[in-house]
């Protein structure tokens, strides 16, 4: 349904070079189509950022909580783009 947002973690295995976690989030757009955005979420805030949000929304490390601005700059109207 339009304004779902799936917030996903994923453990990487410990014998690969990338340990740690790897972040995604799923967004259904209003016309239906979904937004995917994975780990490193340096481009989506910086759209966020372009688009005059506080400064306080976009405080906090990590990308959990990167994960959480951008679903709530998305609910409120806020354009965020795939990076390309």
């Amino acid at each position: 349904m339009p304004g779902d947002v799936l917030f996903e973690g994923k453990a990487n295995h410990h014998w690969r070079t990338e340990r740690g976690w790897t972040y995604s989030i799923r967004i259904v757009m209003n016309h239906g189509k979904q937004l995917l955005l994975e780990s490193c979420f340096i481009a989506a805030k910086a759209t966020l950022k372009a688009q005059d949000v506080t400064p306080k929304m976009l405080k906090g490390p990590g990308d959990m909580s990167a994960m959480v601005r951008i679903a709530h700059g998305v609910c409120v109207g806020l354009k965020v783009t795939i990076p390309e």
